[in-house]
């Protein structure tokens, strides 16, 4: 070959070499990514993987003391209606500590072996399940009763301290009883109310058949005197599970 080929060959070969140097780095890179796991798309979180609150959760009853003279009303002291069997299933209502809880159905409710007529009654009050509502307003009901009279049905003749958590601790009317005669402060039961599965503490006083009520230590409803002034004291199932806590009851002359 002539001398002055010889530049342009190595040229050429050099370039060759360059060539398969870069086909091969290509077939190699390409074998890689045939043989590496498919890359995984990036997990978000939609609603349904969320972590969502139980209903179930409890949440501990505040601690009180009894007053002299103050009594608590356990689930013994209540008999229930409709009549429920000995299966708690059926029933609705259980008791755990100073707690007592109710399902929410059958619609029905639990009332007092004993008859009270000038009493200070006190208790705490809360919907474990209103957590999860999406319902504006909130529609978690359920109420005491005081007064039943006559026949036990759905719902008897009675007054009753509202527990439906839009009027809460108002005073109403069941069974054909007149109606209530009372002073509500809305404002201030939106001022001193708390959230509705949290607890919230009542205090109700009956003298004569007036009845006074406090929530969370501020009077909020007075009642005048109805044609009722004794009778059991009832707790209600509406349709939503709820929990009385640290039910006392305190007899006045």
């Amino acid at each position: 070959m002539p001398p002055s080929n010889r530049p342009t060959m190595h040229f050429l070969t050099a370039s060759l070499s360059t060539q398969v140097a870069v086909l091969l780095f290509i077939l190699a890179c390409g074998g890689c990514a045939q043989n590496s796991p498919p890359e995984k798309p990036e997990r978000t979180q939609s609603a349904e993987t969320l972590p969502k609150a139980s209903p179930s959760q409890q949440l501990p009853a505040p601690v009180i003391e009894l007053e002299p003279d103050e009594q608590r009303l356990a689930l013994a002291d209540f008999l229930t209606f409709p009549e429920a069997s000995d299966d708690v299933a059926t029933s609705g209502w259980t008791e755990e500590g100073v707690i007592i809880r109710g399902t929410g159905t059958p619609k029905g409710y639990l009332y007092t072996q004993k008859t009270f007529e000038n009493f200070r009654l006190r208790y705490d009050l809360r919907f474990p399940a209103a957590l999860l509502s999406s319902a504006s307003p909130l529609k978690e009901n359920t109420g005491v009763l005081v007064y039943i009279t006559g026949d036990q049905k759905v719902w008897p003749l009675s007054m009753e301290v509202q527990g439906k958590y839009v009027d809460l601790g108002s005073v109403k009317e069941n069974g054909g009883a007149a109606k209530a005669t009372q002073t509500f402060d809305k404002e201030l039961q939106q001022k001193v109310i708390g959230p509705a599965h949290e607890w919230n503490s009542l205090e109700v006083i009956s003298q004569g058949g007036a009845l006074t009520v406090l929530l969370n230590g501020e009077k909020i409803t007075t009642s005048e005197p109805n044609f009722l002034s004794s009778g059991p004291i009832g707790l209600q199932a509406e349709g939503f599970p709820v929990e009385f806590a640290n039910l006392r009851i305190l007899v006045l002359p």
